[in-house]
């Protein structure tokens, strides 16, 4: 009984912190700010004292069975790369999936229908996706306005597709 008033005092004193934090932000009309911060902060600890490496590779793992299934369905003229903690296989629970769909130039209207049928199967499958459709030369540039298509590149891995694109990535 000691241990859990002791936790819960500590959970108390890390709550009021996040809240302190919270009330400072500058972003109140954000829905976000409408969150219950303690829950969502004590939800994402908990998940995170429970998960280990294994877990997260399962994971991955059963993501990857999703996204290449589906990815067979249908003809893409695009390769699937895994970026972000999905690409480094550590895909903890309410996460979404970082795909990098690479092309060799624009796409026509055929092949967008076949991506979004792709994509469309992936959501519906319970996948929260977040995908980007870029030429391998677009993400060898650093563009400030999208540093987190810069950062998530550090972590990636080939899925499905043309292998040579996905070489001229890592080249």
């Amino acid at each position: 009984a000691v241990m859990e008033r002791s936790s819960d005092t500590m959970w108390l004193r890390r709550s009021a912190v996040v809240t302190t934090i919270a009330a400072k932000a500058p972003c109140s009309a954000s829905p976000v700010s409408t969150l219950p911060l303690e829950g969502i902060c004590k939800r994402v600890v908990l998940n995170l004292q429970h998960l280990s490496q294994p877990e997260t590779l399962a994971r991955s793992n059963s993501v990857d069975e999703i996204v290449l299934a589906a990815f067979d369905q249908f003809e893409l003229p695009v390769t699937a790369i895994a970026v972000g903690g999905y690409g480094r296989r550590e895909l903890f629970p309410y996460s979404d999936v970082d795909l990098l769909l690479l092309n060799s130039g624009p796409i026509d209207m055929a092949a967008r229908e076949r991506v979004s049928g792709f994509l469309r199967t992936l959501w519906d499958s319970g996948l929260r996706i977040s995908q980007s459709v870029h030429t391998p030369a677009e993400c060898c540039v650093i563009h400030e306005g999208n540093l987190e298509l810069t950062i998530s590149l550090l972590d990636q891995r080939y899925l499905r597709g043309d292998a040579s694109r996905y070489e001229q990535l890592t080249n």
